[in-house]
């Protein structure tokens, strides 16, 4: 019986791993996607294939999926590299708020994390290590997880809020209708875009929270703890 919950339980990670390799945040602004671009091409003179089919269906899922993850790559790029100067999206910057949170925290008085005083960006990449491995920290790599899908999701839903741009200026509508759509849409894209910087700055105040609870649980005697982790620098 033990042998069988066992088999029952690993069954369960794996199938974990296969939903979250293949998360729903990703069909959202994908489907947005897929939908710009169908009323785009219906504009222009291409034939949509009417009716739902099985086989359109699983096309259909599957266009939306890779827009999903192609939109996603799209957006963050666009945030980090293309609007990184707006006072809305600071939040995306990993290295300086690990950097500030190194002093705030005082992760420099552990000595495993002395070495990292200059290097936040290998802090934030030793932080990810410590809690997906650490079997005490799961609930936390959970969540930093979790916080890091939406991040990817709102990046999507920003770059597919801008593709609706697409049909909207062929809608045939007034000027001024035509404008104040397209100033939504560019308006809901920064608001997604922000949200996303948010949901990346959470990730960081949590894991380096997580580094100084788990520093503080070390100095009391935790068995699980990091051997370098929880030990205070002489001096």
């Amino acid at each position: 019986m033990g042998s069988l919950a066992e088999a029952a339980g690993k069954f369960a990670e794996k199938l974990a791993d296969v939903l979250d390799v293949f998360d729903l945040s990703f069909f959202v602004a994908g489907s947005a996607a897929l939908g710009a671009f169908l009323v785009w091409l219906s504009q222009n003179g291409v034939a949509i294939p009417e009716g739902l089919s099985a086989d359109r269906a699983l096309v259909a899922v599957i266009a939306a999926y890779i827009l999903g993850l192609v939109t996603y790559a799209l957006g963050r790029a666009v945030r980090r590299k293309g609007l990184e100067r707006l006072p809305m999206l600071e939040g995306h910057n990993n290295a300086r708020r690990m950097a500030e949170l190194y002093i705030e925290h005082d992760l420099g008085r552990v000595s495993d994390f002395a070495r990292y005083a200059d290097q936040p960006d290998a802090l934030y990449s030793r932080l990810w290590v410590l809690v997906r491995t650490e079997a005490g920290l799961r609930e936390t790599y959970s969540l930093v997880r979790r916080y890091w899908i939406l991040g990817a999701a709102y990046d999507g839903i920003g770059f597919a809020a801008l593709l609706w741009l697409l049909p909207i200026w062929d809608v045939g509508a007034p000027a001024p209708v035509t404008a104040a759509l397209a100033l939504l849409l560019v308006a809901s894209a920064l608001l997604a875009w922000r949200q996303a910087s948010m949901y990346h700055r959470y990730q960081v105040d949590e894991l380096a929270a997580t580094a100084a609870h788990w520093h503080a649980t070390g100095v009391a005697g935790a068995p699980e703890a990091d051997p370098g982790i929880g030990v205070d620098q002489e001096g």
